[in-house]
């Protein structure tokens, strides 16, 4: 009887997040990356590390005069330290994007980066989320789905997930979509987060998805 429980239970929150999602495609159906340098593997990777904990305007500006000095990745790798940490200086955590950069540089320049979750993700600054964000956008491999921080909060308070850990809340949205849409989750939720359910003063009030948000008359 439990199991029988359980298993309806599942169902009716596959069915709730499928309206989740359909409501914001049809809120946001431009959402995807706003990073400039979108076209080719290698400087796209090289944003997505600089975006850690910074807006992507501020990569964008960054990254064009990075790239405007160092244009190849051999160029990059050899750049001057401190060179690369006046560049990046505004996004913060130079001193460690500084190091990242300029070894994944080296890496691709005299062997090629492997393309794959597995080999993504043995490059330093680059972690899971990282790693999900290149393979969707840049060669449209859905592996799971990118947890950032709007996408985090969003899920929480929508009861997508009970956890803080972004393992496990990457676990919980892939049991609940298809795989087709896992690479598009990410980019609705930071919509979302941006314009509507932000950290402090979420607009409750205007959300789309007030109705079927048990944390809604919560915040």
């Amino acid at each position: 009887m439990n199991e029988a429980i359980n298993v309806m239970k599942a169902m009716n929150e596959k069915i709730r997040f499928k309206k989740i999602i359909r409501l914001l495609e049809k809120k946001y159906p431009s959402a995807g990356t706003t990073l400039f340098e979108n076209k080719d593997p290698f400087r796209f990777l090289i944003c997505v590390i600089l975006s850690a904990q910074c807006t992507d305007a501020k990569v964008n500006s960054c990254a064009k005069q990075l790239f405007k000095e160092y244009p190849s990745d051999r160029a990059l790798s050899h750049a001057p330290i401190l060179r690369l940490k006046s560049i990046l200086k505004p996004l913060g955590l130079a001193n460690a994007k500084s190091e990242y950069v300029r070894t994944v540089a080296g890496i691709e320049s005299e062997k090629g980066i492997e393309w794959t979750m597995q080999g993504l993700q043995r490059l330093p600054g680059v972690g899971r989320k990282t790693a999900n964000v290149v393979l969707s956008e840049m060669f449209g491999i859905s592996e799971g789905i990118a947890v950032d921080t709007h996408c985090a909060r969003i899920s929480k308070r929508l009861g997508l997930t009970f956890s803080e850990n972004p393992i496990e809340i990457e676990r919980d949205l892939t049991s609940l979509a298809s795989k087709n849409k896992w690479g598009k989750i990410t980019h609705l939720f930071i919509a979302h987060g941006r314009n509507i359910c932000k950290a402090r003063k979420p607009k409750c009030n205007i959300c789309l998805l007030a109705d079927i948000c048990p944390s809604c008359a919560k915040i």
